[in-house]
């Protein structure tokens, strides 16, 4: 096998938090996968505030862009992996708006700067209301003056100050008159300015905290109290909302004419509105001075609606929604007509009330299923749920059809694939092989379900009788504890799964039932059962987390064909037991201390936050070499040996050192050498080694850790956690490598690394941006610095990087387009207008001004595609520092689309600045658009049909160097010519192809054939460029295509430079070439050591050509990694890449009967890798990058 050392490219990022000291913070904008709790507005409406029970993210009020966020706590005292608890409790902005500060479960204060997003003081022992004084310098609370919170207590309650900068607490104001306590301590509710409310039985006073003094001190008068039901009810005795903004509290009062919520105006004392009780209400919070926003249902179909009133009860405004559950929590907004609202969903919206429109903000992450996770090798498949609204009864509900395939190896999203969705339907998913899955479709409201078997490869769905058992997609709901419901045996046509079944007497056990099945005959055969888990018996045994179905636990090794059996109690044994035939192969009798549990562990946790922590539960089994089997326990992990039937036990874990700890869980590696505990400790989740070699603590958890999941060598290790991102570590040593971010029902993924630097895939870059202070910064302005191709490969490897320099942002640049009719001379300046044209001819200015900089460079893009250089014309600088370029340029019939952008000298983008020229043809004399095709809702730039296709094929055997020669490439480059002339005659007449091959393929000769082509190409045409050769990266850091002739390996780098084809030459040629749609494929190798001496630094290859793909407006394919061969197999008488290239050309990369570039791009990416692993050969991971349209290169008939 000869190996090609490939030259290419990718790109990409992610990632939230801080970078560096004064550097910009890079934001993946993930907005919320759990429950939104919280919605917050600040005074001047500029930002506001969403919180979950994990974090609070700040937003732009205008944009709805998400800025910062900010962590109430990385731990979830819910029962098991799944739920959680209300961690945040109160929650304050300050007055100028620089600060916010909350109080979180454990009684903790966090305090965060809005302008830079970080913490700045965390501070303990802060359990009541909160509010900032009026220089927003300090932060009061209240605790009891003797610090003893009881009954007895006569002290009073002490105001404390908290300095925010130093975070100092000192005593402010002893208030000794305050000596209520339980549920009739209404003191300190903060409204504006410092100012507190404190409630009394007559009334209530208002005091100034930064003055001291009593502000107001009122009395229910006698008439508000004759409205009571019970008049001489303590008014402290209601549970209270107050709404700073609008001086507003809410109480609910029992009138005489009934159960209502009465709205009472703090500084007037008297009545603001009363709100009679006659449906569900709940008052939401309010921004507004005058007016109040409540939420209820209305009788017609219990359709939720949105009520605002103001004085007097008046109702202003009623807005029906067309569901019963579209609002979760609201915010009534200074604007009347103006709400923000989040709804089930955790999508967040702001409506505009009189005009009916409104700005959506949808979750980004997919919420992963942790239960259906499938392993094949290194590859982790999983589903995610999804929220579908079913329109015509608007019904929503949640459904599994997104499959997710992560290469825990390169840290990448390798596959996405949907499985077939039903209107009303939820369907489940298992995964039983590599293309293979039982979907399982349940019918809204009607508990009728139908399986399938569903083959990915063919998409065929093959009905699956099944009678007496039901296939559930949550772990909560399993028969056993750490076995899928349904799952394939090693062993083809052979299918295990989980039932209960009643006994024939009614006096008889109900058991469930572990079966093998036949898919062929449609038998089972039972092998192994066990007795229901009694309720009793489970609370004897903690109780807490969901009772499981049996009361004995059963998880499996499907590689080791072995399952392993435990009771769930302090007294059983533990057995090996053959998959194929549920025969005890070996077992070891266990024993706990029934107390010990109570003893070591707060028995509370169990009982009420579900801990998952048991020593009698058993974790994993993993069967070894030489009939080894080991099997870890929560305290102990076993050995057993087959051959011997013996069996010895380790104590591994203490289970005191989970005194007082929640939401445990260990997990070990494959090869059980190494366990690592989760747990929650005070504000944060804890993951750390509990036995091994090696002993570390991981960092960068900010959220609850729901798995954990090693690469199949135990080198690397992954936490997939609460928020639906992937950490990943070295898992010998700890090391934080980075962050993994996946997309909703997208391809797009981003991995980021703890300084900010990025990889990932080309529309998850779009998603990306930075903040410097509050302003939300274009990536592009750091893009060159932070993105890093190969990331994770190359920190796995150890790659040591330069530091991140610190960048002093310049402002961005700005630009205009100002178009001209050929002939007209006409100058019109409006905002992305439409222009008629008529002569097929326009001059396009466009003036660029860089702010406190220069301007380095004006790109135009017509189409998608950069303008070419030869059509520029003046370059003027101005007075006023504004510079302008002068194009003139050939129109395509119809729609033509124009962008601009400038670049200042630290190559910060502008904004773009975009119009149309409609160009009227003379036998046409309406406008003529030509509509995008759309292929499955992805839009295709349609290809004139009587337009050129220009094809430059470029193949090289024979080297001058015959150590350099190779044996496929001529093969792979006379095999893509022919195929996509045959193919191409599906979409376009003209083909003009230049094949450049051997001896004829040195510098001038492959030149020339650009040359011709650039002299040829017209707009509407297509370009393709096809290079099978080596491909080296120079000690110039420049990435060259290496003609025949390149031959002094002594002095490569002197013949590279006057011989080579440098990728600024290709980048000039993309520029040059007017053809709109261009694909350039490079197949490029190196034999073996031939240029082993160039090949440092060559992840700058990669960036490089991204940059050029981007800055030219084409796509590129390259056969792999930076680092990696691209191989040659005899067997297939191709390299690996141009023959699934070849494959993908015949059909198979086809959608919707179109192959377009996109398809193909997607298509190598995943079955190069496949391809490689079937033959055994070296890693291969091709690469793409593209920033022009996507357009078709087949249309299979």
């Amino acid at each position: 096998m000869i190996s090609r050392k490939i030259k290419s490219m990718l790109v990409l990022f992610g990632f939230n938090g801080s970078v560096l000291a004064q550097a910009p913070t890079i934001v993946v904008p993930i907005a919320h996968n759990q429950e939104i709790v919280k919605v917050v507005v600040d005074r001047e409406n500029k930002f506001f505030y969403t919180a979950d029970d994990a974090k609070v993210i700040m937003w732009d009020f205008k944009t709805m862009t998400q800025l910062y966020s900010f962590t109430i706590a990385s731990t979830s005292t819910g029962a098991g992996i799944a739920n959680t608890v209300n961690n945040l409790k109160e929650f304050c902005i300050s007055p100028d708006g620089k600060t916010i500060a909350f109080t979180t479960a454990k009684d903790s204060l966090k305090i965060y700067s809005t302008t830079s997003g970080r913490l700045v003081k965390s501070i303990p022992g802060v359990s009541s209301r909160i509010t900032f004084s009026k220089d927003s310098k300090t932060i009061y609370d209240l605790v009891a003056a003797s610090g003893k919170s009881n009954s007895s207590n006569d002290d009073g309650r002490m105001v404390r100050a908290i300095d925010i900068a130093n975070g100092n607490i000192r005593d402010h104001w002893h208030l000794k008159e305050l000596n209520d306590w339980g549920s009739y301590a209404n003191y300190f509710y903060p409204v504006l300015d410092s100012r507190i409310l404190l409630f009394n039985e007559k009334g209530y006073q208002v005091v100034d905290l930064d003055d001291k003094k009593e502000v107001l001190n009122a009395v229910i008068s006698p008439e508000a109290r004759s409205k009571f039901a019970d008049p001489k009810k303590p008014f402290n005795e209601h549970s209270f909302q107050v709404f700073p903004e609008s001086g507003l509290m809410v109480f609910q009062q029992h009138q005489k004419t009934g159960l209502g919520w009465t709205t009472w105006d703090i500084y007037a004392n008297k009545a603001f509105a009363f709100i009679p009780s006659y449906a569900e209400i709940t008052i939401q919070e309010s921004a507004n001075s005058k007016h109040l926003l409540y939420k209820t249902r209305s009788n017609r179909y219990q359709k939720q609606e949105l009520v605002i009133f103001s004085n007097g009860s008046k109702v202003e405004k009623k807005k029906l929604f067309e569901g019963t559950d579209e609002i979760n929590v609201a915010t009534l907004c200074k604007n009347n007509n103006t709400i923000l609202y989040t709804d089930k969903t955790n999508t967040i919206c702001k409506a505009n009330l009189e005009t009916i429109t409104k700005d959506i903000i949808r979750k980004t992450l997919p919420d992963i299923n942790e239960s259906s996770f499938y392993r094949d090798g290194d590859m982790l498949n999983f589903n995610a749920s999804t929220a579908v609204t079913y329109q015509p009864e608007n019904l929503r509900y949640e459904t599994f059809a997104s499959n997710y395939t992560i290469d825990l190896n390169r840290a990448v999203l390798f596959t996405y694939d949907t499985i077939p969705s039903k209107p009303l339907k939820v369907v489940s998913t298992i995964k039983l092989a590599k293309d293979s899955f039982l979907l399982d479709y349940e019918q809204m409201g009607s508990g009728k379900n139908s399986t399938f078997i569903y083959d990915q490869k063919s998409k065929r769905l093959e009905p699956f009788i099944k009678e007496d058992f039901a296939v559930s997609n949550d772990v909560k709901f399993r028969r056993f504890w750490g076995l899928p419901d349904f799952f394939l045996s090693n062993t083809p046509g052979i299918a295990y799964y989980s039932a209960g079944e009643y006994g024939k007497k009614e006096t008889d056990p109900y058991t469930c039932n572990l079966y093998k099945y036949t898919l062929a005959t449609k038998k089972s055969e039972k092998i192994f059962t066990a007795f229901e888990m009694l309720p009793d018996k489970w609370e004897s045994l903690g109780g807490g987390r969901k009772r499981p179905s049996a009361n004995q636990q059963l998880i499996m090794d499907k590689p080791g064909g072995i399952l392993a059996a435990a009771e769930f109690d302090f007294k059983g044994s533990i057995r090996i037991l053959d998959l194929k035939t549920g025969k005890v192969l070996a077992s070891h009798p266990f024993q706990y201390d029934s107390l010990a549990m109570s003893r070591n562990v707060n028995k509370q946790n169990f009982l009420q936050e579900g801990n998952d922590y048991r020593p009698f539960i058993i974790k994993q089994v993993k069967r070894l070499e030489n009939n080894i089997v080991k099997v870890l326990s929560s305290e102990y992990l076993y050995e057993f040996n087959l051959s011997t039937g013996t069996a010895t036990k380790k104590k591994i874990i203490d289970s005191k050192m989970f005194d007082g700890k929640s939401a445990v869980n260990i997990f070990g590696d494959h090869q059980l050498k190494t366990v690592l505990a989760t747990y929650d400790n005070a504000n944060e989740t804890i993951v750390k080694t509990l036995y091994g070699p090696n002993q570390y603590k991981l960092d960068h958890i900010a959220s609850p850790v729901k798995n954990i999941e090693f690469t199949s060598n135990d080198s690397i290790l992954y936490t997939i956690n609460a928020d639906k991102t992937m950490n990943a570590y070295n898992a010998k040593t700890g090391k934080y490598y980075g962050t993994l971010y996946l997309f909703e029902n997208s391809t797009d993924w981003v991995f980021v690394d703890a300084d900010g630097r990025f990889d990932g895939t080309d529309n998850g870059m779009k998603r990306l941006y930075y903040l410097k202070g509050r302003e939300v910064i274009d990536l592009d302005k750091v893009y060159e610095k932070y993105y890093t191709p190969n990331l994770f490969t190359r920190l796995v490897n150890g790659e040591r990087f330069d530091p991140v320099p610190q960048i002093e942002i310049k402002p961005k640049p700005t630009n205009k387009i100002f178009y001209a009719e050929k002939q007209r001379n006409l100058e019109v300046d409006e905002d992305k207008p439409m222009y008629p044209n008529t002569t097929g001819v326009a001059e396009i200015t466009v003036q660029a001004n860089a702010p406190e900089d220069k301007v380095d460079e004006i790109r135009l893009f017509h189409n998608g595609k950069a303008i070419t250089l030869a059509t520029r014309g003046m370059f003027v600088t101005e007075e006023d520092g504004t510079e302008q370029r002068k194009y003139t340029v050939n129109l395509l019939p119809g729609q033509n689309s124009f962008r601009a952008v400038s670049l200042n000298s630290q190559r910060t983008e502008s904004n773009p600045d975009e119009i149309v020229v409609n160009y009227i043809t003379a036998s046409n004399n309406t406008p003529v658009v030509v509509k995008p095709v759309k292929n499955n809702s992805a839009v295709i730039a349609p290809i004139n049909k009587n337009a050129t296709l220009h094809l430059i094929v470029v193949g090289i055997n024979d080297y001058q160097n015959k150590s350099m020669s190779l044996n496929y490439a001529m093969a792979d480059a006379t095999s893509f010519k022919e195929e996509l002339e045959k193919d191409a005659k599906t979409i376009i007449a003209n083909i003009k192809t230049h094949f450049v091959s051997n001896n004829s393929a040195d510098k001038a000769g492959i030149t020339n054939a650009f040359k011709q082509v650039q002299k040829d190409a017209k707009a509407q045409d297509v370009f393709v460029f096809y290079y099978a050769g080596h491909g080296v990266i120079g000690k110039d850091k420049e990435f060259y295509l290496v003609p025949t002739d390149v031959s002094d390996l002594k002095n490569v780098q002197t013949e590279l430079e006057q011989k080579g084809i440098a990728s600024k030459l290709l980048q000039q040629y993309a520029i040059d070439i007017q053809a709109q749609k261009q694909l350039f494929i490079l197949d490029a190798c190196q034999s073996a050591g031939a240029f082993e001496k160039l090949l440092s630094n060559d992840g700058n290859q990669q960036k490089s050509l991204a940059v050029v793909a981007r800055s030219t407006g084409t796509h590129w394919i390259a056969a792999s990694g930076a680092m990696q061969f691209a191989n040659e197999f005899s067997s297939l008488g191709h390299g690996v890449f141009t023959y699934v290239l070849l494959q993908a050309l015949k059909g198979e990369a086809a959608n919707n009967k179109m192959i377009t570039v996109n398809g193909l791009k997607n298509f190598l990416q995943v079955q190069v890798p496949l391809l490689m692993k079937k033959y055994n050969g070296a890693a291969q991971y091709p690469a793409s990058y593209g920033m022009g349209n996507d357009f078709p290169v087949e249309v299979i008939k």
